[in-house]
Formats: structure tokens, C-alpha cells, sequence
């Protein structure tokens, strides 16, 4: 569960619950190369390296706000772990007890949904995929088909996950679908199994690419999908928001903030600028207005190497109040782990010392004093939550 539920890079990962981004570099690295971003000299791989984790993980934030599937994902792990919690605490369980078989149904069905179906093209490719070539055409202005077929053989030979789906859809639809691929996926993750939704989406682009212009096609592929699948843009998740947000069905704790400015933001073309953002990132489209709104929806909270927290965008005007909330909410989901799947993440404490390190339940707490553990308020948070009788087993 653990290795699906959080987008795992190996310079970074995201998790898709809270939308915290945890990055290997250092805040000062990553200010370094923003500040003269035409000389990076002998630091070039390592910037570019950096830069494309980080749009990696931003592309995944982005389609939690603007697709159906990966928003109602997202709603679904954070209310089985609430749901989780709440009987644990209810129930009086203690650390002994460990793990909660119990509560593992839930989030296995959550893991299903994302591994389904096993062939050709499975839900955690279609994800991965998208992010693996948005990032790149981020990062590169030059960016080309054999050029990204080159990228995911020298970087992820291994790894089906970010291969398969753009290898798939090279199969079927050849070097348009380095035009096509990106906002396919985007469509397949409107719907309730984006593996089989993408795979239909490539077979109907393959059979319209003769009936239309090749500028319509490469200018606005987003509108040639639609057309061609018969999908209107009004049922992709940016427009469901804006009619459904009065009725008041959205509730993500940490996403609410970005559901409420996608309802508000209704002069834009939103589909299309979550389809491929890459295409608004490029010098050669400039646009404050898009410009400016892609930044307001930056991920809420980056943590750097060194426990350097950075709240941006929406996430920077809401201030240290939702940091917190995003921090904590990480803790109970990291704990859930922990008590239901007996998950062992890496520690990122020192503090071997401390009684309850060597329990991992305090494993995605990232408050920790860096002096003396006796100052840590880990067992408060818990005593707060009235989850205290975890500790309470000789440890």
C-alpha cells in the first residue's frame, strides 16, 4: 500500500493523502539555481535532475485538483484513515495490537483501483506517465518524441509505471502521440478507470487523425480528443467544480482551498491548462494571467533536506495554520500505516535514542527538536487525538 499510495521518485516523493512534497535537495540548492538559470555551469544535470523531480511532483498535485479520479482517490484514503483512527481510539487498542487487520479491506481496494486493469495499460500508468512527460516538456523547450523515447530508456528502463502507457500509446498513435499522449491521460483520469479509459482514448485519436488537420491535432489536441471521443469539455473535473461547488460536495481538508479557486476561476481554460501545463510553462506561450495562476496553485508545502518547510501559492496566503494541518494530518496518515499494515517507513528523527523512535509510529512526524527528543510533542499530538494508550505498552 504504502509504496502506491505515495508517488516514490528517487529524489522526492508525494503523499497522496495530504499532498505534502518531501524533496532530497536543499531550499538554498533549489534558490541557487532559480537565481540565474543560464548558469548553472557543472551544476547543469544536477539543477535539470532537480527541477524535473519537482514538476514531477507538482504535475501529480495538479491532476488531484483537476481530475475526478485522483481527487476522489485522495478524499477516499483520508476518510479510511479518519475512520481508522477513530475506531482505534474508540476500541482502546493499544500497541500490542499491531497490525489492525481489520481496516486493511478499505485500503486495498484503494490499491486495486490503481494497479487495475492488469493489461495493457494499468491506472498507476496512466498517473505516472502523464507526470514523467509533462516534467519533461517542462524542462526542456526542445523537447521531441524520440528525444522523451531516449529519456524513459535511459532514465526508467526498470520502472513500468512511468514506460508502459507512452510506449503503448507510441504503438498505436507513433510520434503523435507525443502531442496526444498527455491530455489522453488527463481524459482517461476523468472517469472511474483511466487504464481502460486511456487505451479506448489512443484507439478513437488513431482513427480521427485523418480526418482532421494535422494543426488542429498538434495546436489543440485537447479539443481533437474531445471531438473524436465524443466527451464534452463541461464533464471534466474543472467545470463539474463550478457547478456542483454551491452544493457544497467537495471536502478535502487540505485540497478545499484549490477546489474553491478552480470554482472561482471561470475566464480561463482550465482543462486545457491542467491537459498540458507544459505548453503554458514555455517561454514561447507567455501569459501573466496563466502564469500567475499556476503559481497560486503550486503544491501547498515543499519540505526540503534539512526540515526547511516551504509553504507556496494558496498554501503561503492560508499561512502556518494550514502548514500545521497539512504536517499533522501526514503524522495520522504515516501512523495508519504503521497500525494497519505494519509499515516501517524511514525514519527521518535522529533521535535513535528516544523510546518511541523504535516504534515508527512517530515516522512522518517532521517536528522533532534537533537538540534533546524529551522536547518532542509527539506524544501530545497523540494524547490530544486521545490515542495516549499506544504508548502506554512497554516499549
Amino acid at each position: 500500500m504504502s509504496d502506491i499510495q505515495r508517488y516514490i521518485t528517487q529524489e522526492g516523493w508525494t503523499d497522496t493523502a495530504t499532498w505534502l512534497i518531501i524533496l532530497r535537495e536543499d531550499f538554498d540548492t533549489v534558490q541557487t539555481a532559480l537565481a540565474d538559470l543560464d548558469a548553472w555551469g557543472e551544476n547543469s544535470k544536477r539543477y535539470a535532475d532537480m527541477f524535473l523531480t519537482i514538476r514531477h511532483e507538482t504535475v501529480h498535485f495538479w491532476h488531484a485538483i483537476s481530475t475526478a479520479f485522483l481527487y476522489s482517490y485522495s478524499c477516499n484514503y483520508v476518510q479510511f484513515c479518519i475512520e481508522a483512527i477513530n475506531s482505534i481510539r474508540q476500541g482502546g487498542k493499544s500497541y500490542g495490537d499491531i497490525p489492525y487487520t481489520e481496516f486493511q479491506g478499505n485500503f486495498r481496494e484503494l490499491t486495486e483501483l490503481l494497479l487495475s486493469p492488469s493489461a495493457p495499460i494499468r491506472t498507476i500508468d496512466v498517473i505516472e506517465g502523464c507526470a514523467v512527460l509533462c516534467s519533461y516538456r517542462m524542462n526542456l523547450s526542445s523537447a521531441s518524441h524520440q528525444g522523451f523515447l531516449h529519456h524513459l530508456n535511459q532514465h526508467h528502463s526498470g520502472q513500468q509505471e512511468y514506460r508502459s502507457a507512452y510506449l503503448r500509446a507510441t504503438e498505436i498513435l507513433g510520434e503523435d502521440a507525443f502531442d496526444l499522449f498527455a491530455p489522453a491521460c488527463y481524459l482517461a483520469l476523468q472517469g472511474d478507470n483511466p487504464g481502460r479509459n486511456l487505451e479506448s482514448i489512443f484507439l478513437c485519436a488513431r482513427d480521427g487523425l485523418h480526418s482532421f488537420p494535422d494543426t488542429f491535432i498538434t495546436e489543440d489536441p485537447l479539443s481533437y480528443l474531445l471531438e473524436v471521443t465524443s466527451m464534452p469539455e463541461e464533464g471534466c473535473f474543472p467545470s463539474v467544480i463550478r457547478k456542483q461547488m454551491p452544493q457544497g460536495y467537495f471536502s478535502h481538508p487540505i485540497l478545499q482551498p484549490y477546489i474553491e479557486k478552480i470554482a472561482q476561476t471561470s475566464h480561463l481554460r482550465l482543462a486545457d491548462i491542467f491537459a498540458r501545463p507544459y505548453i503554458y510553462k514555455d517561454k514561447a506561450h507567455p501569459s501573466k494571467e496563466i502564469g500567475d495562476f499556476l503559481l497560486e496553485i503550486s503544491p501547498p508545502l515543499n519540505l526540503y533536506s534539512g526540515r526547511a518547510g516551504v509553504l507556496m501559492g494558496l498554501g503561503q496566503k492560508l499561512g502556518k495554520d494550514y502548514g500545521i494541518i497539512i504536517h499533522h494530518l501526514t503524522t495520522l496518515v504515516s501512523l495508519v500505516d504503521r497500525l494497519v499494515f505494519d509499515i516501517r517507513q524511514e525514519m527521518i528523527c535522529p533521535h535513535q535514542q528516544c523510546p518511541v523512535y523504535k516504534t515508527n509510529l512517530c515516522q512522518r512526524y517532521l517536528a522533532f527538536p534537533l537538540d534533546d527528543y524529551r522536547k518532542c510533542k509527539f506524544s501530545e499530538l497523540l494524547n490530544g487525538l486521545r490515542l495516549g494508550n499506544l504508548l502506554n505498552a512497554k516499549l
